[in-house]
Order: C-alpha cells, then structure tokens, then sequence
C-alpha cells in the first residue's frame, strides 16, 4: 500500500514538473497562447504513462514508446478539435521524454575514457529517441488515415469529391 502511495505522489509530482518543462519550451518556440494548457497536459501524461511502464518494469525504451503513444493519439486528437497543426501539439508534448540525461552520461562516460558504458548508455538512448519518433509517426499515420476516411464519409457520394471544388467547376462550366 506505501509502495502505491509513494508512486502516486510521485506520479502527480512528475506530472507536473513535465507539464512546466512542456510549457517552457512551448514559450521557447513561440506557440499560440490556446496550445500551453493542451500542451502541458499531453507532456504531463506521457511522462506519467512512461513512469508507469518503468513501474512495470518494462524497461526505458518501452516505457517510452507507451508515452509517446499517448502523446501521439491525443496530440492527433487535440489538434483536429482545435483546428491547429497536430506537430505544435505533439513536439511539445514529447518534450518531457527526450533521454537528455542518457545523452549527458554518454558524453560523461566517453570523457571519462569508459567506452563501453558509454557505448552502452549511448546505444539505449538512440533506442528510447527511436520509440518516441516510431511512436509519434504511427500515431501520425494512423490518425491521418482515420481523418481522411472520416472525412470523405462525412461528405458522402463518390468518395467525398462531390461538391468540392471539382464538383462545382462541373456544376458552373
């Protein structure tokens, strides 16, 4: 019971030092005041899922591709709702996930003369980079192949053409 208390605080501390950092480089890059909260909460919860897979012992690399997972679908998701790119929405999100501190220790460790650590450390950061980038495309595709179906449902007829601009060219000409 301590064990899930402790985690839980933890968890809700994390939360929020990954939605400040989120929003910090959400400042840094400049982005619409309307896309801080979203933001924060896609980094805030990725980091969390990820914190829960390490809780799992699943190890960084698939921890990593859990939250980055999360932070695709509802970056994807958030976007569309609010009509703004899903790449604003998700890069910040993912933020909080970057292995900075495996980058640090490789350089640590290759300064220091100890090659196979930093061989090592270097290979599972490149690794846990790799997740978060595999897990934000497919989030990509897949939301994208979902909206172009959706949307070509919603207009109807002869896959979704009709109407658009092609369909009124015929209509006047």
């Amino acid at each position: 019971m301590e064990m899930n208390l402790d985690f839980i605080a933890k968890a809700c501390v994390s939360f929020l030092a990954a939605a400040v950092g989120a929003v910090g480089f959400a400042l840094m890059f400049r982005l619409r005041p309307r896309a801080l909260l979203p933001g924060a909460l896609l980094g805030g919860a990725g980091y969390v899922l990820y914190l829960f897979g390490m809780q799992l012992s699943l190890g960084a690399v698939a921890s990593s591709l859990l939250g980055a997972a999360l932070v695709g679908v509802l970056g994807e998701l958030a976007a569309r709702r609010m009509k703004m790119p899903a790449l604003a929405l998700t890069t910040i999100g993912a933020i909080p996930l970057v292995p900075g501190y495996g980058l640090y220790q490789t350089m640590l460790y290759f300064v220091e003369g100890q090659n196979q650590l930093a061989l090592a450390t270097g290979v599972e950061t490149l690794l846990v980079a790799g997740a978060i980038a595999v897990a934000l495309g497919i989030a990509a595709a897949v939301s994208r192949s979902a909206g172009g179906f959706l949307h070509k449902k919603e207009k109807g007829g002869d896959n979704g053409r009709e109407g658009g601009e092609l369909g009124e060219a015929k209509q006047n000409g």
